[in-house]
């Protein structure tokens, strides 16, 4: 993302609605961006938690895309 290391902020309504979304159809997720410094300490905590696995995950996708 643009704005760096963050999550995508979804509300439990926005997220029930994406879920009996049509299949395929796409989400703009930069309008839900919230960049790392300005989340909530406890997403910054599980971020941190996960960070290796979702650089390996982006690395791996990345490198699929180069083929």
């Amino acid at each position: 993302m643009p704005g760096g290391i963050g999550a995508a902020e979804w509300s439990a309504d926005d997220y029930s609605e994406y879920q009996h979304r049509a299949h395929g159809e796409p989400v703009d997720l930069r309008t839900r961006f919230v960049p790392y410094g300005k989340l909530p300490l406890i997403v910054r905590a599980m971020l941190v938690k996960h960070a290796s696995q979702l650089i390996g995950s982006l690395l791996r996708d990345v490198r699929i895309l180069n083929c």
